[in-house]
């Protein structure tokens, strides 16, 4: 059996909450379609309708990156009645959007509120031994801690599998630079108990990749078609990615 057989709804499909916010996949529908949609589910009530509505139709699980709202509809604790959320990590553009609208220290304090005290002071010890890094300003490092501050916020939601945001993975793969993949796997690994997955927009290069450093994942999330069009670098055949 399949992660996406194990996690997925109808169709073996993952539900991602673009789908449940503009009621569409990516590129279908209107404009004025989805702006009206994405207005209707600015409310965590309504985007909260829609997730129960989205786990009676048999979706189990919602990829979604961390955000406030989402936090506030899905409740503090998981529920059967809404889908489990599959965390994409990490959410920068959602820190800079909360930094431009509270500043840097409020996007930090909503942050830390949001975790709270035990995950703050988990993370703390943990950024003793790797001060040296940090003072270096060394990438993965600092992504690691990123990571791991971002899963605090879902770990109370046991989610199944995390993936990693694709601008990351093939950032690693440009910068050929398998540390950003190895500190995020122990970020996963040593802080849920989720399967590790990879979000990409390059497939092919990250299968390759993987291969040449000798890294495993559990998950891929990727744009699939039969044709394999949608690929980079080009493939073919059908399939689903797993």
């Amino acid at each position: 059996m399949t992660l996406v057989d194990q996690i997925g709804g109808p169709d073996g499909d993952l539900l991602s909450v673009r789908r449940v916010l503009t009621g569409a996949a990516p590129g279908e529908g209107s404009a004025d379609e989805r702006r009206c949609l994405l207005a209707h589910y600015q409310g965590e009530s309504a985007l909260r309708q829609g997730l129960e509505r989205r786990r009676a139709e048999g979706f189990k699980t919602v990829v979604a990156m961390g955000d406030a709202r989402l936090f506030a509809a899905l409740g503090r604790k998981g529920s059967s009645q809404v889908p489990l959320p599959a965390p994409v990590v990490p959410n920068m553009q959602g820190f800079m959007r909360e930094a431009v609208e509270y500043g840097m220290v409020g996007a930090g304090l909503r942050r830390a509120w949001r975790v709270g005290p035990v995950a703050l002071v988990g993370l703390g010890v943990r950024g003793v031994g790797r001060a040296p890094a940090l003072a270096r300003r060394d990438f993965p490092t600092m992504l690691e801690c990123f990571v791991e501050l971002e899963l605090a916020d879902f770990t109370r939601y046991d989610p199944p599998v995390v993936f990693l945001q694709a601008q990351m993975t093939d950032l690693a793969l440009a910068l050929r630079n398998p540390r950003i993949f190895e500190a995020y796997l122990r970020a996963v690994r040593g802080r849920t108990g989720a399967l590790p997955g990879l979000a990409t927009q390059n497939f092919g290069h990250l299968a390759a990749a993987l291969k040449i450093w000798g890294l495993e994942v559990d998950a891929v999330l990727t744009p699939w078609e039969e044709s394999g069009a949608r690929l980079r670098p080009a493939a073919v055949g059908g399939g689903r990615a797993a």
